[in-house]
């Protein structure tokens, strides 16, 4: 699990580095709703620059064959989720909870989870990670632990994203999850067993327009990752 990750906030910088267009429209509407509504949309923090579930970050998607930047939602709401939290029943207690893991998705589960379904091979996205973190055990206690890339400035993390309508239209949440696979040595060596798949960027326009390629094609682009070397640090 990537429970949290730091990216990269200058929208400018990302729009040249991965030559994309900035969607002022989503932007300016995000704006509005985080004026509004500030602690249900916070943006990546402005100290670190990291993202939790619920944190909004600016990821880098296709429409049209044109590579944008947009705001979404880490933590990813299934279009079929008849709320604005994704709820199941809890057997033991017969009520509703939220459902809060979304925020990653297991690359053996993306053509089999109800979440992934959809958006697999539909909406593909990208997230330049500069630092993920993670919880692992240490001397008897959990601690966090920070990895970043050694060789390069962003670690280039495939994502799903899903478009989620209420009932009346009137408001969209654009949300999305980080694609993990089993952990690299460097990781596994510090106790944590998956990261964020690391995807080569001569593969990302073939990930971000899924619809001209086969699915198994995709998969072997999942299973063919990036070979990132990565530097820790151990934060508590």
């Amino acid at each position: 699990m990537c429970f949290s990750v730091q990216v990269e906030r200058d929208l400018k910088k990302l729009a040249y580095r991965f030559d994309a267009k900035i969607n002022d429209k989503a932007f300016d509407n995000f704006y509005h709703l985080q004026k509004n509504a500030p602690d249900k949309y916070q943006f990546a923090h402005d100290e670190d620059s990291r993202i939790f579930a619920k944190t909004w970050a600016p990821i880098i998607c296709s429409v049209n064959g044109e590579r944008q930047v947009r705001p979404m939602r880490y933590q990813l709401l299934p279009g079929f989720s008849p709320t604005e939290k994704y709820l199941r029943v809890d057997p033991k207690t017969n009520k509703e909870v939220e459902i809060k893991s979304t925020y990653n998705a297991r690359i053996d589960s993306l053509q089999s989870a109800r979440a992934w379904q959809k958006p697999f091979m539909n909406f593909h996205a990208v997230l330049p990670i500069k630092k993920f973190y993670e919880w692992v055990p240490k001397n008897g206690h959990k601690s966090i632990i920070s990895f970043e890339p050694k060789n390069d400035e962003y670690l280039l993390a495939p994502c799903l994203y899903d478009n989620w309508f209420s009932e009346d239209k009137q408001k969209i949440i654009q949300s999305f999850a980080i694609i993990t696979d089993n952990a690299v040595n460097e990781v596994m060596e510090q106790g944590h067993d998956r990261t964020p798949i690391s995807l080569s960027e001569d593969n990302l326009d073939k990930w971000l327009n899924p619809q001209n390629h086969e699915d198994k094609y995709i998969i072997d682009i999942l299973n063919s990752p990036k070979h990132d070397e990565y530097s820790h640090n151990w934060l508590i």
